[in-house]
């Protein structure tokens, strides 16, 4: 499915980020973070650090597409507040039998959104949970300060690293897919980090342009529930890391966003082991 351009998106955000809450939107609160929901289809409208109220972009509008297995389905949504910092969204895919918990909630330094439950009546089961033309972090070009960074590596012959400011980076228009990905403004850095099987997987951006304006969007590109009908995985989850500047240098950017990150990412089984191996820790010649 093709995905709209996000970029008046992300000028509505930008708008929004100095306002008060949007009409049916609903605020949850953590220790130091804060999201402004929206209370009629799953999405984040913006994000803020409460130590000073400085903010990221989430997404303006909903695009108000579900699609599971791959196919855009009829879905009803009903919002539930739970705590003061945290929320759920349920799906329902009537035509399915498939009922969906989509559960967000406010940490200490990111905003955790997973699949916290999938029931079915019928035959069919859920393999994946998809949310066409939506993203989950947004920066634009007019925005002081504004980076981007993302990573995508399968080996040597296939990386590609993109850093920079946004307005000097080239703007495709295209979707991508890879490892890491970063946004910023110079107030906050956020990033994404989620426990997808496949490295290259793990998140979706994008650059676009609008005349001499750029923006950068960032989304999940897809929530595996299984791999195998009869095998369902852990819950799948996209973690937002949102911190300021932590590293003491001025600027809040991709570097602060990596040491929040290192912190937080899912750990690859027999992580703790590769200290002890000797081999594990050179770096081969051709993909050093």
């Amino acid at each position: 499915m093709t995905r709209p351009s996000h970029f008046l998106a992300v000028a509505c955000a930008l708008v929004a980020s100095s306002a008060g809450l949007q009409a049916g939107s609903v605020r949850l609160e953590g220790k130091s973070l804060a999201v402004e929901l929206d209370d009629s289809f799953p999405r984040v409208i913006r994000y803020s650090l409460k130590a000073d109220g400085s903010s990221i972009g989430g997404q303006a509008e909903a695009s108000g597409s579900v699609a599971v297995n791959g196919k855009v389905e009829p879905c009803t949504v009903k919002f539930t507040k739970r705590t003061a910092a945290s929320a759920d969204y349920q799906l329902g895919f009537a035509s399915l039998g498939i009922d969906v918990v989509l559960r967000v909630s406010v940490e200490v330094d990111a905003v955790d959104i997973r699949v916290a439950d999938v029931s079915g009546r019928g035959a069919a089961k859920l393999m994946t949970l998809g949310f066409p033309g939506s993203c989950l972090l947004a920066v634009a070009s007019t925005e002081a300060g504004a980076e981007f960074g993302a990573v995508s590596a399968s080996g040597y012959a296939n990386s590609k690293e993109i850093l920079g400011p946004l307005a000097g980076l080239p703007a495709d228009g295209k979707d991508s897919t890879g490892n890491h990905v970063f946004l910023s403004n110079g107030k906050v850095a956020a990033g994404i980090a989620t426990n997808h099987l496949r490295d290259v997987n793990r998140v979706g951006w994008k650059i676009s342009a609008n005349g001499a304006d750029k923006a950068a969007t960032a989304w999940m590109p897809v929530w595996q529930v299984r791999e195998l009908e009869n095998e369902p995985l852990p819950q799948p989850f996209a973690k937002i890391i949102l911190t300021g500047d932590i590293n003491g240098d001025g600027s809040a950017n991709w570097q602060d966003a990596c040491l929040v990150h290192r912190k937080i990412m899912p750990k690859p089984l027999g992580a703790e082991l590769v200290k002890a191996g000797v081999a594990d820790q050179i770096a081969m010649d051709f993909a050093s």
